[in-house]
């Protein structure tokens, strides 16, 4: 993950770079060892790679 102001980049889960996503948008975050499910305020989801902690992922 590399942070650009309020967007953070993301790799998807086929090791694609390049998805940009605002960590406000981010409601939660479910956690599945390397790859993390992001759920959004509107309801949406996408499936990450992320070695890290969750709350990286979100601002609370």
């Amino acid at each position: 993950m590399q942070k650009y102001g309020p967007l953070m980049q993301l790799v998807l889960p086929d090791e694609r770079p390049g998805v940009f996503v605002k960590r406000d948008a981010v409601q939660k975050v479910q956690d599945s060892g390397v790859l993390k499910r992001l759920f959004f305020k509107d309801e949406s989801s996408l499936d990450v790679r992320y070695g890290g902690p969750c709350r990286d992922l979100y601002q609370r």
